[in-house]
């Protein structure tokens, strides 16, 4: 029987798993595809790549993550047969992409979690259970926050801007420390344009303060920044950390040096490694966690672009979106591949649009909505060699064989985790009073505190009814076959506790084999990297305010 096991334990075994899945380095070989870029959709191209290395598929893919615009270079280049950016070729890569002709497919969809490692000023970690040594509270952060946090380089946790929103957090005197991205990044490209949407003031303060430093400010010269737009790259000073790729991620998850650290990731990358996201305030006054729905209903706002990419609109002010969220994309060959090749990233396309949406969830991600995957199989088709556009009608979603029927751009979008939302009897003390109640997805006036967070149910007061309980352990159980829906319901009986969790684990009924050993059972079917963690992250974890 499962006594007791860390939630961090697991997420250390699910990060080694992932470096094992992403430390080997492309090699040329015949009929070998080569892929390179964004770290953003990282996690879900191993599970791809390790879905179609198998029968019927017997495909090889290598794919190095080391950023979007390493992606886009390579590219260019011809080193590569595919690449990953979460964003477009920039205006000064356009010339010199159409040498090669290219189309965009979208291929993952998420959100751009804020990850940290901080503790209350009594010593107890903010984000996690009292029953794994946090104090059962959740930071939270608004645009104007977030934006401070990655713009001035002396900010202090307990900065007033931040105490008023944390009210209920005795936050530290510390320096904030603010963890870069060292490379060319999309995921801080799509932070600066949410920072310039959102928090134009604070953003203009800091491109005044870049302009004014050059000496600090190393190669920005000339760079878009300057002239206040997005940029690939970050301004980084003396003291402060920046690393490439989930490099970010590792440091904010190691105690000496992630003490105090923030920094931005694709939201599955802290689940990973145990640790927790902020909850991000939207337009309409909601504290969200970056789930999927939230994810979902924030993309269906994007407009579609001539070149089959999308622009976000980061200001929406539907009470169930979670900002910012972004796409990444495949910049895959129109002409000049051989057609045998081009076959086999066709099909490994098609295998990542399609049935790999079925485990975006429990990695983190979004599905993609079907308008989305329609998109990205009519652009897929474009590559010499590729086989007929498969005829998607419905979803199965225990199969996997189509794509979600959630439509980008209209109806519903994000809607309420189908299967999944547990816990609707909670109190309805808070939401009312401060924000209004979320009407899917799980706000305090329905859904009540998050699973992961106080077994009680009871919605709190004020602040807590502003944070959606949508980000509850359970999302999208039947997406995830009935192993992971005993866990869930494992979890919630078990309010989130590691010592009960045992024991209910072992009376939870369902279809799965072994019930009483059903973590077990996830950490061996997760050669994936992040499945197993991600599933003991979310026992440990609190995901709502209490």
């Amino acid at each position: 029987m499962i006594t007791k096991v860390g939630g961090r334990v697991l997420g250390a075994v699910a990060v080694v798993v992932c470096a094992l899945a992403t430390s080997v380095a492309p090699v040329s070989a015949a009929g070998t595809v080569e892929g390179a870029g964004s770290s953003f959709p990282q996690l879900e191209i191993e599970q791809w790549r390790s879905d179609v290395a198998k029968r019927p598929y017997s495909l090889r893919i290598n794919y190095v993550s080391s950023g979007s615009t390493f992606g886009r270079q390579q590219y260019i280049q011809g080193s590569v047969d595919f690449g990953v950016s979460d964003i477009p070729f920039q205006l000064d890569e356009i010339s010199q992409a159409a040498a090669r002709p290219y189309t965009y497919v979208a291929i993952s969809a998420g959100g751009v979690g804020f990850m940290y490692n901080l503790r209350d000023t009594s010593g107890k970690r903010i984000g996690f259970t009292t029953a794994n040594g946090g104090n059962g509270k959740q930071l939270k952060l608004t645009p104007r926050t977030v934006c401070r946090l990655f713009s001035e380089p002396n900010m202090q946790w307990n900065d007033p801007e931040l105490a008023a929103d944390n009210a209920d957090i005795a936050l530290p005197a510390k320096r904030v420390q603010p963890v870069f991205r060292a490379d060319g990044s999309g995921t801080g490209f799509v932070v600066q344009e949410f920072c310039i949407a959102t928090a134009p003031d604070v953003w203009a303060k800091f491109v005044d303060y870049v302009r004014k430093t050059p000496v600090l400010a190393q190669g920005f010269a000339g760079d878009p920044f300057l002239d206040g737009k997005p940029s690939s790259k970050w301004p980084v000073y003396a003291g402060q950390a920046a690393f490439a790729g989930d490099g970010v991620a590792n440091v904010v998850a190691t105690d000496t040096s992630g003490d105090n650290g923030i920094t931005y990731v694709e939201a599955g990358f802290a689940e990973v490694r145990g640790f927790p996201n902020a909850f991000m305030k939207n337009a309409a006054g909601i504290y969200h966690y970056p789930d999927s729905a939230n994810v979902n209903t924030a993309l269906k706002y994007a407009s579609q672009n001539a070149d089959r990419t999308v622009t976000l609109d980061y200001t929406t002010p539907d009470p169930d979106a979670y900002f910012p969220s972004s796409y990444s994309y495949a910049i895959v060959p129109t002409s000049g591949i051989d057609a045998s090749k081009g076959k086999d990233l066709a099909t490994f396309l098609n295998y990542a649009v399609l049935q790999g949406q079925a485990k975006a969830d429990r990695l983190g991600y979004a599905p993609l909505s079907q308008q989305i995957v329609d998109i990205s199989l009519n652009e897929i088709v474009k590559i010499p060699g590729a086989p007929p556009k498969p005829n998607v009608t419905s979803f199965d979603v225990d199969s996997g064989s189509v794509p979600p029927t959630t439509i980008a751009g209209g109806g519903d979008g994000g809607g309420g985790n189908t299967g999944g939302q547990v816990n609707t009897g909670g109190a309805s003390t808070g939401g009312a009073s401060t924000g209004g109640a979320v009407a899917k997805g799980g706000a305090a006036t329905t859904g009540g505190a998050a699973n992961g967070a106080t077994p009680t149910g009871a919605g709190g007061t004020g602040a807590t009814g502003t944070v959606s309980g949508a980000a509850g352990v359970v999302r999208r159980a039947g997406a995830s076959g009935p192993v992971t829906e005993v866990a869930s319901a494992a979890l919630t009986r078990s309010g989130g506790n590691a010592d009960s969790l045992a024991s209910v684990a072992a009376t939870t009924s369902g279809s799965a084999p072994n019930n009483a050993e059903v973590l077990i059972t996830l950490l061996q079917g997760a050669a994936l990297c992040g499945a197993a963690a991600a599933i003991a992250f979310r026992w440990h974890r609190s995901r709502a305010v209490s």
